[in-house]
């Protein structure tokens, strides 16, 4: 009987291993490896919280005419009328004829890069003006120096029967705003 207490004993402590002290060692690691990835995620945290202070100061920091400047850009809702009075000041047209819009603008690259970001829509604008050669360039190259972001998507030029200085000219482009 002296040698079966002893085994006993170690029988109970082996017992008391695996179905007390394994669990608990287990749930101890458990709570450890949580405890890693929180301090993991305060720290993300507060390098986020960091950065957005610091876009928060740069905010502040723009200038009323600044942030005009970027609402012309790219704005943030669509005025069809103020984008239409806006391209014809551009180009300084007596008449503007065939003025279409279509908010389902595709174009064969931007309708790819836009369709998986949902944060911007495009707006098709297409219309039609008589002008001088030299009146159709400088129409562009303001038309390229404008604030507006847009895209020529199409261009047709051709001889008008009135005078063989002027050109029927018919235009459709793209531009974009902030959703």
């Amino acid at each position: 009987m002296k040698f079966l207490t002893p085994l006993i004993y170690l029988a109970i402590a082996f017992s008391l291993l695996f179905m007390v002290i394994k669990p608990e060692y287990e749930k101890t690691q458990d709570f450890s490896a949580q405890i890693k990835e929180n301090k993991v995620m305060i720290e993300l945290a507060t390098e986020l919280r960091d950065k957005q202070t610091k876009l928060q100061e740069k905010n502040v920091a723009i200038s009323q005419e600044e942030r005009t400047r970027l609402e012309k850009i790219l704005p943030e809702t669509v005025d069809n009328v103020r984008l239409i009075l806006d391209i014809s000041n551009i180009g300084d047209f007596t008449v503007v004829r065939n003025i279409g819009i279509n908010e389902s603008a595709s174009g064969p690259n931007k309708a790819k890069e836009l369709a998986g970001n949902s944060n911007y829509g495009s707006i098709q604008l297409s219309f039609s003006f008589t002008s001088s050669y030299e009146n159709l360039k400088t129409f562009v190259r303001k038309l390229e120096d404008s604030l507006r972001l847009v895209d020529i998507r199409e261009l047709s030029v051709t001889a008008s029967g009135q005078n063989s200085n002027q050109y029927d000219v018919g235009v459709k482009l793209n531009t974009y705003w902030l959703r």
